[in-house]
């Protein structure tokens, strides 16, 4: 399509309406995207911040004032398990008669 001058160019052939407006709704919803992904980031960033810090600070307590008990001393793991394997679902062994 070849255009005189600017103001066909802008009147689209009388559909400048609906052509303009598509490239605005278009660039509204890619900024609007961008915006909430990077507050997402933001809340993942935080959260991971949080719980680093959590894990630093629960390192650095004595051996004494943590509890003795863990889950695999109340529960032990699976051979599957301990080797990193997907948990099935049933913690106990299976039946052997």
């Amino acid at each position: 399509m070849h255009w005189n001058s600017l103001q066909e160019f802008l009147e689209m052939g009388g559909y400048a309406l609906y052509v303009w407006g598509s490239f605005g709704v278009t660039f509204l919803l890619i900024a609007l995207e961008v915006w909430q992904a990077r507050g997402s980031w933001r809340t993942e960033l935080t959260h991971l911040t949080d719980a680093l810090q959590i894990e630093a600070s629960l390192q650095d307590k004595s051996p004494s004032s943590r509890p003795s008990a863990t889950l695999t001393s109340v529960m032990p793991l699976t051979p599957s398990e301990e080797s990193g394997g997907i948990k099935t679902g049933n913690p106990q062994p299976p039946f052997t008669p």
